[in-house]
């Protein structure tokens, strides 16, 4: 889809049941999806993300659940394990078209976990989130609803045109600072839309 900085692409992503042994997000663990940008004659303008939480297996005592997604730079090699969405088809940046006639995505790597987190790829420690969402998941019964929760980042809101994402740079979706216990998992829905530009 055209539009006045370029076209637009748009990827509904998510994690398969997660979690038992979840680590604690941090630099190199708790990965559950990335989206690496590798090209060096576009540079991606990310304009919206979206993360949803679903508790898919309750928790056998209260704790924080909870996610981050965080900008990496430096980075050169792709995480792995899970499902390799792109990156593994020639044609795999159709999956993101808008139309039939938009050029494929330039988009270089995309990774979600199975049922265990991604093995860490190479790339330089990361900063402050930039999306973030936290809840409190009471201890599992039969009256006890599980978790399901969502929250939302729009880059163009205060009139930006995005998020721009440069040659070795992406995004990690990450759990938060709280190890998964008890036996518990969930599915994490992840919506990125973005633009790409030539350089």
């Amino acid at each position: 889809m055209p539009t006045p900085i370029g076209t637009l692409y748009v990827a509904h992503l998510t994690t398969g049941s997660v979690g038992a042994t979840l680590a604690a997000g941090t630099d190199s663990a708790g990965h559950v999806g990335t989206f690496q940008w590798t090209s060096t004659t576009k540079y991606a303008l990310i304009r919206r993300m979206r993360v949803d939480w679903l508790t898919t297996v309750g928790f056998t005592a209260a704790q924080e659940v909870g996610f981050e997604v965080m900008k990496a730079t430096g980075y050169s090699a792709p995480h792995s394990g899970g499902t390799k969405i792109v990156g593994s088809l020639a044609l795999a940046g159709d999956k993101f078209k808008r139309t039939i006639l938009q050029p494929s995505s330039a988009v270089g790597t995309i990774f979600m976990a199975t049922t265990a987190e991604l093995t860490d790829g190479t790339h330089d420690a990361f900063s402050v989130p930039l999306l973030r969402g936290a809840a409190w998941e009471l201890a599992t019964g039969a009256a006890v609803a599980p978790q399901k929760f969502s929250h939302e980042i729009d880059f163009t809101a205060n009139g930006e045109l995005g998020f721009r994402l440069t040659t070795n740079e992406g995004l990690v979706l990450r759990n938060g600072p709280v190890a998964f216990g008890g036996g518990g998992k969930a599915r994490l829905f992840w919506l990125i839309e973005w633009a790409e530009i030539d350089l």
